[in-house]
């Protein structure tokens, strides 16, 4: 058994298609005028083709799995005997009987069944780090992982980690503590981000950080700016009122979003209390602890106190437990998902993110909306203002012909961009100048009525 982040069930076909080989190596080298032929079974095609196909030399750069690929390659491909390489048919024990099978058949299911078990009697347990394999002379690890593939992606994922743990010591960066930081499982939240378009990944680091274009920090460089909240117009809009905003209609779209979380943590094959648990602490918007809804089931109390150290704010900007990622990794092998764990993690973090952009969404449709948002109906106002003051003026100061500019609808402003309205105060403006303009031109002596038209 072996503890490993490329751990799967197409890694788990070539470690057994590895222990057969060395076991042939063993007898090989104790019976060295050996021959014959040795049959080798498998209910992968993808790993029996890898491993028939392996160079006589040097493996392929970046090849996933090479760690096991090497020991096959170097050691196990000159054996005195032929092996022949054969595909069986998986889980045919769901369909037939154990004794209607073939022995092919009956070994493979027994192994399944065996392999299940074992990884059933490490529930709770600690797994010990990853180990060398039989006959690999050389390990490099990056950190505590066995590098097992190409090392650009793992080089980089350990050097954006300890850049950011350092960054927990700077007095500047308002971010989480060294406690939360130990506890948020990072290979989720790398491989999400790095899968998601640019802007997606400013957002998420904008809003982690707290210096996205929320009032409070527009107002550090926008003298006069307002910092209220443009929704509930009482708290200071910070990243993390964006969150907690208490407006109805941001609390709706919230939970709205959270339920269709929901939906997909039903269709990704969650384990059950684990949606539950997840749902009810999401939908509580940080006034319920993770302890609370767990209560005293034993099982989950690392769970709860994992999730309770990380806080709300920070699990619904994708920053999930570790012990979420390991109580999940038991359900998959339990129930026979499609859906590995590492790929369930990291699609996680970007519908927790997604919630969390969706209140964005709202507050900006609030202040950027081209009808109703914050930004435009105080320019409305202004023109309001502006137009209500001009029809107060009466048609003093107006040509006769320019007067119809004075049969405006005020009420039409609320439905509207206010563009109309802006034009209209300007040809009143226009009209206004241009009169005052002829008639200071009609009083200055030695100028003809046919020079002062306009």
């Amino acid at each position: 058994m072996e503890k490993s982040k490329d751990a799967c069930a197409y890694r788990g076909e070539l470690l057994g298609l590895l222990a057969i080989h060395l076991v042939l190596l063993a007898v090989n080298k104790l019976r060295p005028e050996l021959l014959g032929k040795a049959r080798i079974v498998s209910d992968c095609l993808g790993a029996l083709g890898r491993v028939v196909s392996l160079p006589a030399d040097r493996l392929p750069s970046g090849i996933r799995h090479s760690d096991i690929l090497k020991i096959l390659m170097v050691h196990c491909q000159s054996f005195t005997f032929e092996c022949i390489y054969e595909h069986v048919e998986a889980h045919q024990d769901e369909e037939k009987g154990y004794h209607e099978l073939s022995r092919e058949a009956q070994l493979n299911s027994c192994m399944d069944l065996d392999a299940k078990s074992e990884l059933w009697k490490l529930v709770g347990q600690d797994i010990p780090a990853q180990q060398p394999l039989p006959l690999e002379a050389v390990v490099v690890r990056i950190g505590k992982d066995k590098m097992t593939a190409g090392s650009e992606e793992s080089i980089v994922f350990w050097c954006n980690k300890a850049l950011a743990r350092r960054t927990l010591s700077d007095p500047k960066v308002k971010w989480i503590n060294e406690e939360q930081f130990d506890e948020i499982y990072w290979p989720a939240c790398y491989s999400a981000l790095t899968g998601t378009k640019r802007m997606f990944q400013i957002f998420a680091s904008k809003q982690t950080m707290g210096i996205a274009g929320c009032n409070d920090n527009l107002a550090y460089y926008t003298p006069g700016h307002d910092r209220k909240c443009p929704s509930c117009g009482v708290a200071i809009e910070t990243c993390a009122h964006v969150l907690a905003c208490e407006e109805s209609g941001r609390v709706d779209v919230l939970h709205k979003s959270i339920d269709l979380l929901d939906q997909w943590l039903r269709e990704s094959g969650t384990e059950t209390n684990l949606r539950r648990f997840l749902i009810q602490y999401a939908h509580g918007r940080g006034g319920k602890s993770m302890q609370e809804i767990v209560g005293f089931q034993l099982q989950y109390r690392r769970l709860a106190a994992s999730v309770d150290c990380i806080g709300w704010r920070r699990l619904m900007e994708g920053m999930i437990s570790r012990e979420l990622v390991e109580l999940q990794k038991y359900a998959v092998t339990g129930t026979g998902s499609r859906m590995s764990v590492e790929t369930w993690a990291k699609e996680l973090v970007i519908k927790l993110l997604e919630v969390t952009h969706g209140q964005w969404l709202y507050r900006n449709v609030v202040v950027h909306d081209r009808t109703a948002g914050d930004l435009v109906t105080r320019r409305k106002e202004e023109i309001r203002d502006a137009l209500e003051e001009q029809m107060e003026l009466g048609e003093e100061g107006l040509a006769e012909e320019d007067r119809f500019l004075l049969e405006i609808n005020l009420d039409e402003l609320d439905n509207s961009t206010g563009e109309d309205q802006t034009y209209w105060l300007l040809s009143l403006q226009a009209a206004r100048d241009a009169r005052l303009l002829q008639q200071q031109n009609n009083a200055a002596p030695g100028v003809n009525q046919s020079q002062s038209g306009i």
